[in-house]
């Protein structure tokens, strides 16, 4: 019982699309035919979001227009506060930045953009739009509005309010494309935290999109699901099919299926949960959305946008599972698909930890009856009761949550190094800092760089190869790292790395130079734990460094048997960027290290004393013991003698 109330206490948005665009014009349907085109026509989709309505006094229609005060059935999470505007400017400012990255339009759609303003006076929830200015390399609007809607899990909701033919010489039949558009973002459930942000971000995109023309299937189909059959909405245009056959590695794919389930405003304008889990246009959130191949390609085939698939991020939901996928009975027998009831484990997007979520269900219809057993089956509607690793509260990994056992300070010995944030993905990891390594599960941020990616273990940014294990100074156990392409897609981050090192052993007073890239912005270099204040920067490839080393505590034994201890080589900006050089052999001599020792206790004062007296202490508790002892077989032995 716990577990389900664990499992449904975090829930995502949802999406209610269908029936927001149903009250604003007819959506812009899916072409069942393609447009040839020119490359060289097509230039960046620069969307313009028309923010004049955040502001006090614009044109809302909406009931009620923005609340100022506390009064009626606003709230105080209904007021849009100086820092949630701030955020939902940056969040725009995000969206516009992707939409550019991923979609091109025809250069020629602008002229009509322009003429087509002048025609209207409202769009969607936005009056009054005529006073709109339009730069030249604008190819949508969209108008932003923050007004309280009556709902506990919906962020925002968009739509579209206008489209033209798409200006094109190869567009003889006037095929359209969405230039209008608005989207409301909820403040009530607007979370301003950094760690968020990716996610708000997302959720915005998804809405843009839906207004760009992702609103409906090709056509429907009957096919089998549980123990029936249904007929479903689907995509069989070209491109996505592409797509399908090449991702699941099965070239008899005829469709892909869209959603049937979570009502109006989710089914049938969203990819089938079930098949595409994490992708970001599916009809809830995750914990970690990919903007995947197959809905650049939905976008392709409707004729009016050119997509990059080259800055798709992957999705490994179901990855070469062939066909068969399609129905969860087929799935494999381990986490993050049907695993071990109740096992923890990464979720699939590994954007959180999870559980796999197996339930007794006496009420499931026939089409949602996966398994042998008629009563078995997942948690989640959209799912399809289909058995999986599912997040549950406390687990995400975008923000340390009160519930996470690293948070509770009586239990610090169970530290493992974790970090968190927008950025940050679950592995598996037996790291622990204080006690014997226990293999579970932990976040840690992720960077892709030149060599892989990196991730963040209490602050320091380690390379971790793809199928292999880390081990960290100052834990024991490993982390174990997934293969790079689950969690980067080609684009990598300038870096700080140190590739190697010369010579690759050094000791305190000589001259080493780190070897590898982008060192040019980096203030700081530490050997150990001691930071070095005599370095240069020769250029972006290289650090001299004159080794100091003060560090108290070594690992004795390898220096008495190998006269040489391995430390790790860390440079970064002083801030949150690093790289750490692990395994640097350091030949340090004992005496070094006892006066180390001293050193230390002689900077740490209080924390010497404090053992001095500890021991002091022991010494006089452990006398007493051993006089209380001697006095009294001495007076037992008196007693006896005089008996």
């Amino acid at each position: 019982m716990l577990i389900v109330l664990l499992l449904i206490s975090f829930t995502f948005a949802e999406c209610i699309f269908s029936q927001i665009q149903q009250k604003t014009e007819s959506p812009l349907y899916h072409p069942k035919r393609k447009l040839a085109s020119d490359d060289s026509e097509w230039v960046p989709l620069n969307v313009k979001f028309d923010t004049n309505a955040l502001n006090y006094g614009s044109g809302y229609v909406s009931t009620p227009p923005v609340c100022f005060v506390v009064s009626g059935t606003c709230t105080q999470d209904n007021l849009l506060t100086q820092e949630k505007k701030a955020y939902i400017i940056r969040i725009i400012d995000e969206v516009q930045r992707l939409i550019k990255k991923y979609f091109r339009v025809h250069k020629g759609t602008l002229a009509t953009l322009k003429s087509s303003i002048k025609d209207k006076d409202r769009c969607g929830e936005i009056s009054s739009i005529k006073d709109s200015s339009i730069a030249d390399d604008i190819g949508m609007v969209m108008y932003v509005t923050a007004h309280p809607i009556e709902s506990q899990t919906v962020l925002a909701y968009a739509a579209s309010c206008g489209s033209a033919a798409d200006a094109s010489s190869t567009n003889p039949n006037n095929q359209k494309r969405n230039i209008f558009g608005y989207t409301n973002i909820n403040p009530a459930n607007l979370d301003v935290s950094e760690g968020k942000f990716r996610i708000n971000a997302h959720t915005v995109l998804h809405e843009t999109m839906h207004a760009m023309g992702f609103v409906s299937p090709t056509g429907m189909m009957s096919i089998s699901k549980g123990r029936g059959t249904e007929t479903v909405p689907v995509v069989t245009s070209e491109k996505v099919l592409k797509v399908a056959r090449e991702h699941f590695g099965d070239n008899s794919i005829s469709y892909v299926e869209f959603e049937d389930g979570g009502g109006s405003g989710t089914a049938g304008a969203h990819w089938e949960k079930r098949v595409l889990y994490n992708e970001i246009m599916t009809g809830t959130a995750s914990s970690y959305s990919v903007i995947s191949n197959f809905t650049l390609a939905y976008f392709e085939d409707l004729g009016t946008y050119s997509v990059n698939y080259s800055a798709a991020e992957p999705l490994t939901w179901g990855k070469g599972m062939k066909k068969d996928f399609f129905k969860c009975s087929n799935w494999p027998t381990q986490a993050p698909y049907y695993g071990e009831t109740q096992a923890r484990g990464c979720t699939p997007d590994r954007g959180a930890i999870g559980i796999c979520d197996t339930s007794v269900r006496k009420d499931l219809p026939k089409i949602y009856q996966n398994y042998e057993d008629p009563t078995k089956g997942g948690m989640i509607e959209l799912m399809d009761y289909c058995i999986h690793t599912t997040l549950v509260s406390g687990g995400q990994c975008y923000e340390k949550s009160v519930l996470s056992t690293e948070n509770i300070a009586s239990l610090s010995f169970l530290d493992r190094g974790s970090s968190y944030g927008k950025d940050s993905r679950c592995f598996s990891s037996s790291l622990m800092k204080y006690s014997i390594p226990i293999s579970d599960f932990s976040c840690y941020r992720v960077k892709c760089v030149d060599r892989g990616y990196r991730v963040n273990v209490n602050g320091n940014w380690i390379l971790c190869p793809s199928g292999d294990s880390i081990s960290v100074t100052g834990y024991g156990g490993v982390i174990t790292c997934v293969n790079q392409s689950e969690l980067c897609n080609g684009e990598v981050e300038e870096w700080p790395d140190i590739w190697r090192t010369d010579p690759v052993k050094g000791k305190a007073g000589s001259i080493v130079t780190l070897i590898g890239d982008y060192f040019s912005h980096m203030k700081k270099v530490y050997v150990g734990e001691t930071e070095q204040t005599q370095f240069s920067i020769d250029n972006s490839n290289q650090v001299r460094v004159k080794i100091q080393f003060n560090d108290p505590f070594v690992n004795l034994i390898q220096l008495l048997s190998d006269g040489y201890v391995t430390v790790d080589i860390k440079i970064g900006d002083g801030n949150d960027i690093n790289a750490v050089y692990q395994n640097f052999k350091l030949q340090v001599e004992l005496v070094e290290v006892v006066q180390n020792v001293g050193q230390w206790l002689y900077k740490n004062l209080f924390f010497t004393v404090g053992i001095i007296i500890f021991l002091i202490f022991l010494v006089l508790l452990f006398g007493f013991i051993i006089t209380k002892r001697i006095i009294y077989r001495r007076a037992k032995q008196v007693a006896r003698n005089l008996v």
